[in-house]
């Protein structure tokens, strides 16, 4: 009947329509452009680069040689590397210049997976760590430094992070929780004393090293940092106010 040509007509117009929406759509220049606009996000502190991508409106969409760049004295320094990524992106966030996704960074023996939600006003990221290889995190290279000299840690993670950095310091919050095993410092050297120190076991068999913070109304809390030993051993727990910039104005530790 009448009724039933209508509605098939019209159904066949949607169709026809997103067929050519999703066949069409110039996502690539759309990611493209939003990841370049991550370095405007973030003020210029970080820029992403990948060499190669596929796209989907519906599927995840897959990028090669994933790396994000973080200014620097030098110029910029590599802080995360990911082989392979698939992600998810909210197409609604890219048009309104944010960034909306879920993604998952696969690594030879684990992955990195969580949802980031980047605007002017707000930075948030819930990652997951599944048996990574701390190798395989570049930015844990700034924070391991004693004496001037870079230290090497090894180990598998497991672990989660959640932060949402605001424009107000008082209303950022974060909550960090981790567990490394087979943790290993390398063989490092005091330069200062001309002094070697061999490479020491941080875990025996089923231990690890256990680090638990959180971040709320401008204070950081450690609740636990613990390193079982055999040859370092550490129990660490307290906080420290943080001021403005995020540097922090006031401490109190017991280990």
């Amino acid at each position: 009947n009448r009724a039933s040509q209508i509605a098939l007509y019209i159904v066949i117009g949607l169709a026809t329509f997103v067929f050519f929406v999703l066949y069409f759509f110039p996502l690539d220049a759309v990611i493209s452009d939003s990841l370049a606009n991550m370095e405007t996000l973030t003020k210029g502190e970080y820029r992403v680069t990948i060499s190669e991508m596929a796209p989907s409106l519906i599927f995840d969409s897959e990028f090669k040689d994933f790396r994000v760049l973080q200014k620097s004295k030098m110029g910029s320094e590599e802080v995360f590397f990911a082989p392979r990524i698939k992600a998810r992106v909210s197409l609604l966030s890219l048009l309104s210049g944010s960034l909306n996704a879920s993604l998952t960074a696969y690594y030879k023996n684990g992955t990195v997976s969580g949802d980031i939600d980047l605007s002017d006003n707000q930075s948030v990221a819930d990652v997951e760590f599944d048996n990574i290889s701390l190798a395989d995190l570049p930015f844990l290279k700034k924070y391991l430094e004693f004496s001037g000299t870079q230290l090497g840690l090894l180990g598998q993670l497991e672990g989660s992070i959640y932060v949402a950095f605001e424009k107000d310091m008082k209303d950022s919050v974060a909550e960090v929780k981790m567990a490394i095993y087979a943790a290993q410092l390398d063989e490092f050297e005091i330069a200062a004393f001309g002094m070697k120190v061999p490479a020491l076991q941080m875990t025996a068999d089923k231990t690890y090293v256990s680090f638990e913070a959180s971040l709320n109304n401008g204070e950081i809390k450690l609740s636990r940092f613990n390193i079982p030993g055999p040859d370092l051993e550490m129990q660490l727990s307290g906080t420290a106010r943080l001021g403005r910039g995020y540097s922090v104005v006031q401490s109190s530790f017991d280990g």
